[in-house]
């Protein structure tokens, strides 16, 4: 039987935007990318400011406020910095008076005691003397006692004042924001093919000395690698297969940055898949000439999903070039098409101006693109 209810983290972010005065507790295993998608789905440019409190850091005084002799009369308390910009206080400065979320991370690590100074914080929304503002949010994050993570028991009065959530791996919503967020081409035609890689935590639970696996976390750290070792030239991994490609070569740094950050069980199947994607159609051919671009056939599995991924890529860094894609979209199989027009329609709809939107929409390769996928396409 669950112990939550269980959400993707699209459906726990508006749970959490449906319910402004409940305090929520996010429950997870490590590295499923709760923390980043609270900075995701409540941007700056929203007008939201998110302050992060290492919960498991904390010390009871932090809550109840360090007492001091006021006057020889009575005693005071002082609290931390993050309790007074979120309090009423008149004098807060004015870059903290706007919409908060008060992110209390990895709020299980701390000790029973230090948890239970949390009461008054979550229930009543004051800290020592202050009473926080009423466009503060309280956001707690924790990963569960079987995930071997240092996490203690929830008193049950804590646990008592939170709308708990337990945030489940969602693959198809991991892939959509590692479109637009940028994660690297090669790894999200990875796990669009082998989507169990996304994660593999619960084999490392097993394995107790486990420490490199695959998280949405980690793979993201794997990007950021893979395309500084792009900018650096220190990846030729196109045209023909050779020998630097091989697990043990010194300079196949693909295989062993990767193999620290996910493990080198799944490493190794995803260097084999970039082995097999070598052929892939560059998003720079397709741009050239999307009539002639050679499309893979439908035997050619892994070279389509590297083919799609990278012209993803390439649409959401070079948004102006969504016609020519727009054309390969209605040549390439349906369902790999369909992943390459949602691409060029979130251009038109959302990063062109009005007046180049106006032309885009009454374009040819517009009104082709909605006769062929319109029904599948969500357009804001």
């Amino acid at each position: 039987m669950e112990k939550f209810i269980q959400c993707s983290i699209p459906e726990a972010m508006e749970l959490i935007k449906v319910t402004p005065d409940q305090p929520v507790m996010l429950w997870g295993q490590p590295g499923l990318g709760k923390t980043k998608s609270l900075y995701y789905n409540f941007p700056e440019e929203d007008g939201w400011t998110i302050i992060p409190v290492l919960a498991g850091c904390s010390e009871p005084t932090d809550l109840t406020g360090i007492p001091f002799n006021y006057k020889d009369q009575y005693a005071k308390y002082l609290v931390p910095q993050w309790a007074y910009h979120c309090s009423d206080a008149k004098d807060v400065p004015e870059e903290y008076k706007g919409k908060i979320i008060l992110f209390l991370d990895d709020i299980v690590t701390a000790p029973e005691q230090t948890q239970a100074a949390f009461f008054k914080l979550v229930h009543e929304k004051r800290v020592g003397e202050y009473k926080l503002r009423d466009n503060v949010r309280i956001i707690a994050a924790g990963n569960r006692l079987d995930d071997k993570s240092a996490a203690c028991p929830m008193p049950m009065a804590l646990g008592n004042r939170f709308l708990h959530i337990e945030v489940r791996v969602d693959t198809d919503a991991w892939l959509e924001w590692a479109v637009k967020a940028g994660i690297h081409p090669n790894i999200v035609a990875f796990i669009r093919r082998l989507p169990q890689h996304l994660t593999n935590f619960d084999e490392a639970v097993k394995q107790s000395n486990e420490l490199a696996f695959a998280t949405p976390r980690s793979w993201e750290a794997v990007s950021n690698a893979l395309h500084n070792l792009d900018s650096l030239k220190l990846r030729t991994y196109k045209g023909e297969k050779t020998s630097e490609h091989d697990e043990k070569n010194p300079l196949n740094h693909t295989f062993k940055i990767a193999a620290g950050l996910v493990g080198k069980g799944v490493a190794s199947v995803f260097n084999t898949f970039i082995k097999s994607t070598l052929g892939l159609i560059s998003p720079e051919d397709i741009v050239k000439d999307p009539n002639k671009a050679r499309v893979p056939t439908e035997m050619e599995i892994d070279i389509t999903y590297a083919t799609v991924s990278a012209a993803e890529h390439y649409i959401q860094q070079h948004g102006k070039h969504w016609p020519a894609f727009a054309i390969y979209a209605l040549r390439i199989q349906p369902e790999f098409g369909l992943l390459i027009a949602k691409q060029c329609t979130d251009v038109v709809m959302n990063k062109l101006s009005d007046a180049e939107k106006r032309k885009a929409i009454e374009s040819k390769e517009f009104t082709n693109v909605i006769s062929a996928y319109g029904e599948y396409l969500i357009m804001k």
